[in-house]
């Protein structure tokens, strides 16, 4: 008797093994895998002069100091300096000229407004050009004016919207503009400021300060006890 239970138990542990090889079907595996890692960079542009001024918005806004109890004639002029901070390289996609009005006579500041210029310059390795030099209201008018500059990391750039009326204009001389239509960018376009590209699409040559006589006349009576505030927006992307 001893020994069939022992053959039995052979037989069956033969029949185990028999059943492996047969249903489980055991196969060598591998595999591959590819991994990527997105980052997002920083567009960060600040304005970083001039002083004094008070700045806000992170330092996205800066109010220059107000120049009160102004004659018949009078320049507002300061160089305005933008940095960028990020990471990015920062696309200029627009700039805005505007102005509201104030004081206790609402239609002094209306006449003053459309009485005064403007004058747009920007500082280049070609020198200080001129974008426009010509009455606010008409910078107000474009709207947003398309500009295809960049602003690379840590590069700056330096502008100044000069507001005037009469005889003093900041050297801006005669009256000018570059500003209009440019194919793919809208009835009020311009070119960007470089060393290498031509700035202003109408002409072969940058138009640089003059000393041509200033265009403005200087403020009528209408004007008397009015104010304004002008501000000048830079849009950027990335």
């Amino acid at each position: 008797m001893k020994l069939n239970r022992i053959a039995i138990t052979g037989v069956a542990s033969v029949m185990g093994l028999g059943l492996i090889g047969v249903g489980a079907h055991a196969a060598f595996t591998t595999s591959t895998q590819s991994k990527q890692t997105v980052s997002t960079g920083t567009l960060v542009v600040k304005v970083v002069k001039p002083t004094p001024g008070t700045f806000s918005n992170t330092t996205r806004t800066v109010t220059l100091p107000a120049l009160t109890n102004q004659g018949s004639s009078f320049v507002a002029s300061t160089k305005v300096t933008v940095k960028n901070e990020g990471t990015l390289t920062a696309k200029e996609r627009g700039i805005t000229v505007t102005a509201t009005t104030g004081g206790s006579t609402a239609a002094a500041s209306t006449a003053l407004r459309t009485q005064m210029w403007a004058c747009l310059t920007v500082i280049t390795t070609s020198g200080t050009l001129i974008a426009f030099n010509e009455p606010l209201s008409t910078a107000i008018s474009y709207g947003t004016i398309s500009i295809l500059g960049t602003l690379a990391p840590n590069a700056t750039t330096q502008y100044t919207l000069t507001l005037y009326a009469g005889s003093t204009d900041a050297g801006c001389g005669a009256a000018y503009t570059d500003i209009g239509p440019y194919p793919g960018f809208g009835p009020d376009a311009l070119l960007p400021f470089s060393a290498t590209n031509t700035p202003h699409y109408r002409g072969t040559k940058n138009n640089t300060k003059n000393t041509a006589t200033p265009p403005a006349s200087g403020l009528n009576n209408a004007a008397e006890g009015g104010t304004v505030q002008a501000a000048l927006t830079f849009n950027y992307t990335a």
